[in-house]
């Protein structure tokens, strides 16, 4: 196979992988990452606009030399120094950074964050415990399933609000659009 070729396959698997990152976290996949800055820096943001997004990821997708090699390999760049993902994050106004990454043929995804942002999730778990929003379980996923029902409800709630304000100000339009035209059959009755 080509280099060209080879090279080819590893941008659609990488831009495959930024894709199934943005969908899972509910994040936009930034558009021709990794080759133009004017975009924003990063593989994946929580907002469309680079400056109202906290959060920017990188994402890797590893190809082994062989089928028997098991091991990631992080590059060091990857994460520190002024192209990494933290330096990019802070050139950014000191968004949250992170870098996703999986193997090549596996379904299987992991995340590296900073220990202080590790220490404010944990913090934030603890916080939804003692507000009583989740139960005091030591299960992953049912913390997981009682966090995403939550957040399922703050984004009904945040709909609901936006199509109310939409009904209003289609309410005061009409009201707006009454008053001209009984302006205007005023005025032409005179």
């Amino acid at each position: 196979m080509s280099a060209s070729r080879i090279n080819r396959n590893n941008r659609e698997r990488g831009k495959a992988f930024e894709n199934k990152v943005a969908k899972l976290l509910g994040f936009i996949r930034v558009p021709y990452s990794g080759s133009a800055e004017e975009y924003g820096l990063g593989d994946v943001r929580d907002k469309e606009s680079q400056k109202d997004a906290r959060w920017i990821g990188e994402c890797k997708t590893m190809t082994p030399k062989s089928t028997a090699e098991i091991n990631y390999i992080i590059q060091a760049k990857w994460l520190i120094g002024k192209n990494s993902i933290i330096a990019r994050a802070k050139k950014q106004g000191n968004k949250f950074a992170f870098l996703t990454f999986t193997k090549r043929g596996t379904a299987q995804s992991f995340s590296i964050v900073t220990t202080d942002d590790l220490k404010m999730y944990i913090d934030a778990i603890d916080i939804l415990r003692t507000e009583k929003l989740i139960s005091d379980t030591t299960d992953a996923d049912t913390v997981r399933e009682q966090i995403a029902t939550i957040k399922h409800h703050i984004v009904l709630e945040e709909e609901a609000e936006e199509q109310a304000y939409a009904t209003r100000l289609a309410e005061e339009m009409e009201i707006l659009r009454k008053r001209v035209r009984n302006e205007t059959t005023k005025n032409n009755t005179d």
